[in-house]
């Protein structure tokens, strides 16, 4: 009598334990990417210095890569200080500030071509030495349950010798522009490309033989732009351009 009792006590037991765990690994999948992965992965941690533009882009890469995989982000957390300037660039168009919490936005369908669709947050905390944290939720807009959550960690810090030398490296002038820039070559990069606001490329160079690149503006669109320094594929810096009319 006490040996049936006690047979049913531990069975009742192992129910509840395996419906607890096919309900854990069922929420897990239905608020996991399974449609796509990360890039280099989900969480990037970066000391990023003072009065510079980072960028810190995470890529989601299709697991089947014949779908059409159209995505959306939310952004879930920011403890971004007010007075950092940046923007947030998703695949197919540049926002022009950082979204708030609470924000969402649709990417453009990324179809069957090999580009990944991507989250780029791009930030300068100007003269401010802080951590923050930016945390956006990406998914999928035909099945919002597939998808996951992406997150910057970001630690200001003021630049060190080396930090404040590398970015005298980087120079674009005059800025704000009108009719021109000026970028002096060095052999700290081997190339550059400058950016619009909805990420497409308007101006390259990858032949810098001469001690400075001039780029004309005068049938440039007035607004703001992103000058990227690259050694070969690694990108190395990034500053803001504003052209006037």
């Amino acid at each position: 009598m006490h040996f049936q009792y006690f047979l049913y006590i531990r069975v009742g037991m192992f129910k509840k334990f395996a419906v607890l765990i096919f309900v854990l690994g069922n929420s897990f999948i239905l608020f996991s990417q399974v449609s796509f992965s990360w890039y280099p992965n989900d969480t990037l941690i970066q000391v990023i210095a003072k009065n510079t533009y980072t960028e810190m882009k995470i890529e989601q890469v299709k697991k089947n890569r014949e779908d059409t995989l159209s995505l959306s982000i939310e952004v879930v957390e920011s403890t971004i200080p007010s007075d950092w300037d940046g923007l947030v660039c998703v695949y197919g168009l540049c926002l022009g500030s950082i979204l708030e919490k609470g924000k969402m936005f649709d990417m453009n369908p990324n179809s069957t071509s090999e580009e990944n669709s991507y989250v780029r947050l791009t930030v300068n905390p100007m003269d401010s030495e802080k951590e923050s944290i930016y945390r956006v939720r990406v998914f999928n807009k035909k099945n919002p349950k597939d998808g996951d959550t992406a997150t910057w960690i970001i630690n200001a810090k003021n630049a060190n010798i080396h930090e404040s030398q590398t970015a005298r490296d980087f120079v674009v002038f005059p800025n704000p522009a009108s009719n021109f820039i000026e970028i002096p070559v060095n052999h700290k990069f081997t190339s550059f490309v400058i950016f619009d606001l909805t990420g497409k490329k308007v101006f390259e160079n990858h032949n810098l033989s001469e001690p400075s690149v001039r780029v004309d503006l005068a049938s440039w669109k007035p607004g703001v732009y992103f000058v990227q320094f690259l050694l070969d594929a690694h990108v190395l810096a990034s500053q803001k351009l504003i052209v006037h009319e």
